[in-house]
């Protein structure tokens, strides 16, 4: 474990020190927003690599520093002098707190600089901003999104529904509503996940096979905003992950008992973790840099699985997935990705080029990753 805890602290430094020369230069130059976009990456990198070794706290400050810089390519108005001190205040909290890690001391708490961040971004007021940056929410919200996704994508949207997020903002008599907002969507519609509390508001997530203005109606008399996540022409949009193609069937790789498992992701400690974690759970595992790499070794070699981060170097994870859906010898070796960044862009562009899931990095427990390729293989194995 220490040596996992010293390559962690080397490689988070290394991502904190590029980003700190990222932020600066567009600080001096607001025209190059591709720094940010550059900066976000390392962002990105430490927000999905923070909590396997158990350093949390680290990845919760960058998944905010990360949803900040995007509202700032978006709208470079929002950087100002006060901005960038907060930032660079953020980084030096993330140094702090990893600094704890590696010692063995309790992390501290980032919530300070995450509040601090927050304050100077405008309240988001459409749920496709509200999506775009989810990582401005509220924990809790964010932790309960991160459960529900896969049975909202998968059971939700195969059945045709309609998603929506019911914002109700703090009032009096909020608790005594909360059971008769229940109540009167019983019979319209199903609450998926309550969550928030930020600032003393509450989300309510729901998906329902009414018509909006049906949903409106009862919710009438009620303090609470409904905007809907997905249009019923958006869901009508996605996806068909069956396909008719011809091809041969799959062949099992697994030797001495062992599937084999391609694993991709451009950190080395998220790598070397995984591999761990697969090994020790009956996998044989090779491991790969960036998708350009994973798909030579995919083309030289036989996998049962492939798990792959989205954004990496060379190749991202999207492109290796396209790469290999387009070659017949590898048509059927499920992908599973792993993603600190997952839009709804991104998410519906792998399931679209044919992904057996799309998890969140720090959003689901190894375990379910396990349940996930064990059943992955099995279906793929026929």
């Amino acid at each position: 474990m220490d040596d996992i805890r010293k390559q962690f602290r080397s490689e988070a430094l290394t991502h904190l020190q590029k980003a700190e020369e990222l932020i600066q230069s567009y600080a001096s130059d607001p025209s190059a927003t591709d720094h940010l976009t550059q900066a976000n990456r390392h962002f990105h990198a430490l927000k999905g690599s923070s909590p396997l070794v158990g350093a949390r706290p680290v990845s919760e400050v960058a998944r905010t520093v990360e949803a900040c810089l995007k509202r700032i390519i978006s709208e470079p108005g929002l950087f100002t002098p006060v901005l960038h001190s907060t930032l660079r205040f953020a980084l030096t909290m993330m140094q702090r707190q990893i600094d704890d890690f590696v010692t063995g001391q309790p992390i501290r708490d980032g919530e300070t600089v995450i509040r601090t961040i927050r304050s100077h971004l405008p309240t988001t007021r459409s749920v496709e901003e509200l999506l775009q940056n989810v990582e401005l929410m509220s924990r809790e919200l964010r932790n309960s999104l991160g459960e529900t996704m896969q049975s909202i994508l998968g059971k939700e949207l195969e059945e045709g529904k309609r998603l929506y997020i019911l914002h109700v903002p703090p009032h009096d008599r909020m608790q005594d509503e909360l059971p008769r907002i229940r109540e009167a969507m019983k019979d319209c519609g199903s609450i998926l996940s309550v969550a928030g509390r930020e600032e003393g508001s509450i989300h309510i997530l729901l998906s329902s096979s009414s018509e909006t203005q049906t949903i409106r109606t009862k919710l009438e008399g009620f303090q609470a905003i409904l905007t809907e996540l997905l249009s019923h022409e958006k869901i009508a949009e996605l996806p068909v992950t069956e396909t008719t193609r011809p091809a041969p069937p799959p062949v099992s790789t697994k030797q001495e008992g062992k599937f084999r498992v391609l694993f991709a992701d451009d950190s080395q400690i998220t790598r070397d973790l995984y591999r761990i974690l697969l090994q020790r759970n009956g996998y044989q595992v090779e491991l790969a840099k960036d998708g350009a790499e994973a798909l030579q070794m995919l083309r030289s070699s036989s996998f049962d699985a492939v798990i792959t981060d989205d954004q990496m170097p060379a190749m991202d994870g999207s492109e290796f997935l396209r790469a290999a859906k387009n070659d017949e010898r590898l048509y059927h070796v499920p992908f599973i990705f792993m993603s600190g960044h997952a839009t709804d862009e991104a998410r519906s562009k792998a399931m679209k080029f044919g992904a057996a899931a799309y998890l969140v990095k720090g959003g689901f427990e190894k375990e379910q990753l396990l349940v996930i390729l064990k059943e992955a293989i099995e279906k793929a194995q026929g």
